[in-house]
């Protein structure tokens, strides 16, 4: 019985995506109807994904695992500059930057946490929050070239996080990473997330769950 639901709640959303496939298609064949479509920026993306009791969780908003925050991100840029180039790892930060690296005639824009596509960024750290923290109470997570790192802190479910945060968990390529001691910790999250401190916090208590 579970398994007959499981599958109907797939071929639901299923059904929902080739809904919004064809609302994509309408949208770019009335923008190439009306001589916009080469001089238009048009970007395709989504605010979350859905999980499928893959980790105990349906749907979305209550975890933060990559089958509900790991969303496609496609732009299309106007045909004069052509492709932009491919990156494997993005964020939803960086959707302004890029747009006015390309509107401001190719100037870094200063002072945003995201970076513009435009420019082939170099790795850094991407962060994805939640005010459902779900089971876990995992409310913010940490992502750089494999490694991630789940936090909490108290009153998650503000979405606001002050001074005090909680290490939930420290996941590297090969899997789980424990380390004996609060120092190692904070020696691996400066190592695996140099830049993610200066970008995203000011200060802060680290603590170890």
């Amino acid at each position: 019985m579970k398994i007959f639901q499981k599958e109907l709640i797939k071929n639901q959303y299923f059904n929902s995506l080739a809904w919004a496939d064809s609302l994509a298609k309408d949208f770019c064949d009335h923008l190439k109807s009306i001589g916009q479509y080469d001089d238009s920026i048009v970007v395709f993306t989504g605010d979350h994904g859905e999980e499928f009791q893959d980790h105990g969780g349906w749907l979305h908003v209550s975890s933060l695992e990559d089958e509900q925050v790991k969303v496609p991100m496609l732009i299309k840029w106007p045909k004069s500059i052509g492709r932009g180039p491919k990156v494997a790892e993005a964020s939803h930060l960086d959707l302004m930057p890029s747009l006015l690296h390309h509107l401001l005639d190719d100037a870094t824009p200063l002072d945003t946490a995201g970076v513009s596509l435009l420019s082939s960024p170099p790795a850094r750290t991407s962060i994805a929050t939640t005010a459902q923290g779900g089971i876990t109470k995992e409310a913010m997570l940490l992502t750089r070239e494999g490694y991630k790192a789940f936090f909490t802190w108290p009153h998650y479910f503000d979405g606001r996080p002050g001074t005090e945060l909680t290490l939930t968990r420290l996941i590297g390529p090969e899997g789980d990473i424990e380390l004996t001691s609060h120092e190692e910790y904070d020696a691996a999250l400066k190592q695996y997330f140099p830049d993610a401190f200066e970008r995203f916090f000011e200060s802060f208590e680290l603590k170890i769950k």
